[in-house]
């Protein structure tokens, strides 16, 4: 009997911990990355697998996957489906029966063709999803760019009512943007598993506090002015130099901690990596200027601190929406000249008070444990876009948290 119960116990131990690292099993889905508990929910399930090696994370959704996806949510029999011409996929395709039982059930239209590998969109996703899954709804607060004329207004509402998203946190949808494998993932698992949906009330409340604290963590630019803190019980996390290669894994551990930072800039990485700055900017972080090719601003003529801001500047102006207001020199290297020639472009200069030299080490520990031991209330923590420093950021985000401070971006 205890051998019997021993390899029970062992049975529910091999399947428990089978689940919780499916999701590791994609190399593009790490520990921390914001849509990992959703793809290891829908993975379990069979309801989705990977591409090769990874899940694709960052890859358009296309309406062939969503297709097959929503048929093994929806349990149908693919046994039974009834024969559709689709000109485009015979029936001898794969997906031939999940994409005509999907036709059949109302979910995509029936039409003569599918166009299995045209991209889907964002305003499509809530269409399918509200449809399969019969919801319906109404949002107070709904989005700027979906008006009451939008084809999509109301499945986009009936998303938002039922804390399936709350769009970007510039409170826009962006109804014709595409897609991505794991959007679609983190949608469809809220769908099918309320629980999820916690995080989207728990981020709806801390953005309603967000607006009635109405908290200025910089003053107004009246004059040249160097930042150094923010007010007492906030702490702020600035990261340098980027976007780099590294920064969507940046990203997605500031999404899964729901936290917003500073990104001090460099022109020249904007100009290589626009679509990272362009997500930067859409998950709600604040954008600053860097300098245009990292300079030691002091060794700079007047001139030349001039031509590397205006260089930036213009730079960001085309890729970003905000207005920038906020410049770190280079090494923390400034004078006189710097703060005039700021200032004279409706920009405070800000440094720091926390400094762990993430550029010195390759030890996500080390980083961690230096910003936990200098990290005070008001501080500004200067830190790079560097996978040591990625690394450490969860550790370093829930030590902050335990200090009862509460993280903000230099707004």
């Amino acid at each position: 009997m205890k051998k019997h119960l021993l390899f029970l116990i062992s049975l529910v131990l091999i399947l428990s911990a089978g689940y919780a690292s499916a999701a590791f099993a994609f190399t593009d889905v790490s520990a921390n990355h914001w849509a990992k508990e959703e793809v290891t929910y829908l993975t379990s399930r069979n309801i989705t697998s990977g591409i090769g090696e990874e899940f694709g994370v960052n890859d358009a959704m296309t309406r062939e996957q969503t297709a097959v996806m929503l048929a093994k949510s929806l349990n149908v029999n693919l046994q039974n489906v009834s024969t559709i011409p689709i000109r485009d996929v015979p029936s001898t395709h794969p997906s031939y029966p999940a994409i005509a039982a999907m036709m059949e059930a109302g979910i995509f239209q029936t039409s003569a063709t599918f166009q299995p590998q045209k991209l889907l969109s964002r305003s499509q996703m809530a269409k399918v999803l509200t449809i399969a899954f019969k919801l319906k709804g109404s949002h107070a607060s709904l989005f700027k760019d979906v008006p009451s004329t939008h084809w999509a207004h109301h499945p986009i509402a009936a998303l938002t009512a039922h804390s399936i998203t709350l769009g970007y946190r510039d409170n826009t949808f962006c109804p014709e943007k595409l897609v991505t494998r794991s959007q679609f993932a983190v949608m469809l698992a809220r769908v099918m598993h309320p629980p999820f949906r916690e995080k989207v009330k728990a981020e709806w409340k801390a953005r309603k506090e967000q607006e009635k604290e109405k908290v200025s963590y910089i003053p107004p630019i009246e004059k040249p002015t160097i930042v150094r803190s923010v007010p007492k019980g906030y702490v702020a996390i600035t990261i340098d130099d980027g976007p780099t290669t590294h920064t969507t894994k940046l990203l997605d551990v500031l999404k899964a901690y729901n936290v917003p930072v500073t990104f001090f800039v460099l022109g020249e990485n904007v100009v290589r990596y626009p679509q990272a700055i362009r997500r930067t900017e859409e998950e709600g972080h604040v954008i600053g200027h860097h300098s245009y090719t990292h300079p030691d601003f002091k060794k700079l003529s007047i001139t030349g601190q001039r031509q590397e801001l205006d260089r930036g500047l213009t730079v960001l102006s085309r890729v970003v929406k905000q207005k920038v207001n906020l410049f770190r020199p280079p090494y923390g290297s400034y004078n006189t000249t710097t703060l005039s020639a700021s200032y004279e472009r409706g920009m405070h200069v800000v440094m720091w008070d926390t400094d762990p030299r993430d550029w010195d080490t390759k030890s996500a520990t080390t980083i961690k444990n230096r910003v936990l031991h200098q990290v005070v209330s008001g501080s500004v923590i200067v830190m790079h876009d560097r996978l040591a420093t990625i690394e450490a950021l969860p550790a370093i985000i829930e030590g902050i948290r335990k200090k009862g401070y509460k993280l903000v971006a230099l707004k």
